[in-house]
């Protein structure tokens, strides 16, 4: 049965096993092979014990064989799986080092600063616009602390950081110096990183907003001269504007005093309420055509007021035109001291005509 079982290059083992037994030593557990009688190995766990007298005397030995071809067959499915796990680790490690690089070069080509500063307010992720803005180096500033890095502008800002690390999302605008002397204009977004509840640090967007705001100032002061230069048209002038259908939407109180009318019985009305009938056709269809071009028109128009009165105004009718450079709606003015009532009689000039002195009808 020995011969059976025992395969010839294991003969070694039982005769290392009589040896021992011979001591009287017990032959710990250990993993060797056996063959079955087909020829095909078999996985076995053996052990060995001395059978002693009464005189303590070894007389025998019992062994033990344990069939181990499941717990191999076992061992062997573990060893294979911890090798997929290992390559699937592996495989994983390199995409996501390859995602990570393709995060750092996506943050590093934006413009604004990307920043992320932990609870203890370290500096754990800085782009590349860090250095291009403040010639600061991302790959030191990493492990830096916020009020190191920022220097006398760190309790400026401290009450902002704090709020962050509340969980409260902070965004404002600033103003700073630039490495050449100038001046940048930011807006700075602080968003918290909460997890379970817990604020465990917080990000930090800048971007630069110069152009925007320089338009925005440049923007606000064309707009105080634009109102200063209503102001004084207004003051000077008898202005209406019309709409792209010449209904009237706005009126001055100049115009309103010339005409007599209040500015409610003006406002939804066609220009022509105000138009004296005999203004001929050819002038209105001059004036008509030079709005169409998208050019303005000057000349003399007769206006007659609700009471009868005929003025005769040095009139500029002027398109405000929309981003296609159509007329969208149309203005006129005329100074604020018209020829009137002592030149009702007088002939009506068309535009460009030369002017002659009248005295009667001198301002």
């Amino acid at each position: 049965m020995v011969s059976l079982l025992l395969p010839s290059e294991r003969v070694h083992e039982d005769a290392q096993l009589l040896e021992a037994i011979a001591r009287g030593e017990r032959v710990a557990p250990f993993d060797t092979v056996r063959r079955h009688r087909d020829g095909h190995a078999i996985a076995v766990s053996l052990t060995a014990s001395p059978i002693l007298d009464e005189g303590g005397r070894c007389v025998g030995m019992a062994k033990t064989l344990r069939d181990m071809r499941e717990a191999q067959r076992s061992r062997e499915a573990l060893a294979a799986l911890n090798a997929s796990l290992e390559q699937q680790v592996a495989d994983r490690t390199a995409r996501l080092d390859m995602a990570l690089r393709d995060l750092r070069a996506i943050i590093d080509a934006v413009p604004s600063m990307i920043g992320y500063w932990d609870r203890h307010l370290i500096n754990r992720v800085a782009n590349r616009a860090y250095g291009t803005w403040f010639g600061l180096d991302p790959q030191t500033l990493r492990g830096r602390h916020l009020p190191e890095v920022l220097g006398q502008y760190y309790e400026v800002q401290r009450p902002r950081v704090e709020a962050a690390l509340r969980g409260e999302p902070q965004v404002f605008e600033r103003s700073v110096p630039r490495q050449d002397g100038g001046v940048r204009h930011i807006l700075c977004h602080y968003l918290p990183d909460v997890a379970d509840g817990e604020v465990l640090g917080f990000y930090v967007m800048v971007h630069d907003v110069s152009e925007i705001t320089e338009s925005r100032l440049q923007l606000a002061a064309a707009q105080r001269d634009n109102a200063a230069l209503l102001q004084t048209l207004d003051r000077f002038a008898m202005v209406s504007v019309a709409d792209r259908s010449g209904r009237i939407v706005s009126v001055n109180e100049a115009l309103c005093r010339l005409s007599g009318h209040a500015e409610a019985e003006l406002i939804g009305h066609s220009q022509h309420v105000l138009d004296e009938q005999t203004n001929d056709a050819a002038l209105l269809s001059d004036i008509t055509q030079r709005l169409a071009d998208g050019e303005p028109w000057r000349g003399e128009m007769r206006t007659r007021a609700k009471d009868g009165t005929i003025h005769w105004l040095d009139t500029i009718v002027a398109p405000f035109l929309d981003a296609q450079g159509r007329p969208r709606s149309t203005s006129r003015s005329a100074p604020t001291s018209p020829r009137s009532s002592a030149c009702r009689q007088r002939p009506r000039r068309r535009a460009g005509r030369p002017r002659t002195p009248d005295a009667s009808c001198a301002r």
